[in-house]
């Protein structure tokens, strides 16, 4: 499933939809471009991911069939 243009990808504290929303992201509204979310961990159908949002260092859970995932071995040495 790609993100759409428009789509909302909301957030949640827990990895359930009854949890707290944090936050709802406009994909190519509120947010230019391509979202991409880091993710941290696994849990079932939900992701927790690095939330491109302030403040930053913000994690939140969301919903895998809302997003396309991909693996890459890229990495960043300082």
């Amino acid at each position: 499933n790609n993100t759409k243009y428009g789509a909302i990808i909301n957030v949640y504290a827990e990895a359930s939809q009854q949890s707290q929303l944090l936050n709802s992201l406009a994909v190519g509204l509120e947010i230019k471009g391509a979202v991409v979310f880091t993710v941290v961990e696994t849990q079932g159908d939900w992701l927790k991911v690095n939330v491109p949002a302030r403040p930053n260092g913000k994690t939140g859970w969301i919903r895998k069939s809302d997003v396309h995932t991909f693996q890459h071995r890229y990495a960043v040495r300082i």
